[in-house]
């Protein structure tokens, strides 16, 4: 048994043999929460019969190291938080987002406050 799956496009097909659209109800019967990280396309999120499509930031992407960790970290952010589950999808992209835009996994501390600016969080 698994809580929560997060996927990227390439490993949902590698597990399920099924494209990321069809990969998520395959995950989501297995996990609690399923995630398929699908990039510039946003991702999707499944629990039970409730499936969210979030989509991505536009930004312009240099660098996707460690965009899945900081997704990861946004959503679970939320998810500790008891946000609902498409909130915590948005909170991960906006995290990815900022990650992306710069040479390596850190994130600055001026893009941090991008992120507490958008999310009207205060630090």
């Amino acid at each position: 048994y698994v809580d929560i799956v997060f996927a990227n496009e390439e490993e949902a097909l590698a597990y399920t043999q099924l494209p990321a659209e069809q990969a998520i109800h395959a995950i989501a019967n297995e996990a609690n929460i399923a995630i398929v990280k699908v990039g510039s396309k946003g991702s999707y999120i499944k629990q039970d019969e409730t499936l969210y499509h979030v989509p991505a930031e536009k930004v312009k992407a240099i660098d996707t190291t460690g965009a899945g960790d900081v997704y990861a970290a946004g959503f679970l952010y939320g998810y500790a938080n008891n946000l609902p589950l498409n909130r915590c999808a948005e909170i991960g992209t906006l995290c990815a987002a900022q990650v992306i835009e710069e040479i390596g996994a850190k994130i600055t501390p001026e893009r941090w406050q991008k992120i507490y600016d958008k999310l009207k969080v205060e630090k």
